[in-house]
């Protein structure tokens, strides 16, 4: 979708991915949010130079796909700057979305302030117990 399409469509939150070389899993990152595109949610991903096949498994499943200087404070500015919606998700490219996220989100609607969902780990490594 491109961003004129996007200016004439009403968007209430946009999901902003930060990547970099995440082609092997961006995919099942993203396409739980496909359904959300309809219902006025703009997914952004903002790539910090990849060398692998991100930006082109990520093109059909964004609304927009940015490149910008590699860092994840200067990526998620990056696509803070081109959000088209008051509410910003900032989503990290390897996590998993959940059905409920969006009533969540769509709760916070008009809203000031931050918020997070809790986190879990994968991986059996002693460090990713500790929380």
């Amino acid at each position: 979708m491109t961003r004129d399409h996007m200016a004439s469509r009403s968007c209430w939150l946009s999901v902003i991915v930060p990547t970099l070389n995440e082609a092997r899993g961006i995919a099942a990152t993203l396409a739980p949010l496909q359904p959300w595109r309809d219902q006025g949610v703009e997914v952004l991903v903002v790539d910090g130079g990849s060398t692998d096949d991100t930006l082109a498994t990520a093109q059909p499943l964004a609304d927009q796909v940015l490149v910008s200087p590699a860092g994840r404070a200067a990526q998620m500015n990056a696509g803070a700057a081109m959000a088209s919606a008051p509410l910003l998700w900032f989503l990290h490219a390897d996590s998993g979305v959940a059905s409920g996220h969006l009533e969540t989100l769509r709760a916070m609607t008009g809203m000031q302030g931050w918020g997070f969902f809790p986190v879990r780990l994968s991986g059996r490594q002693p460090l990713l117990r500790l929380g």
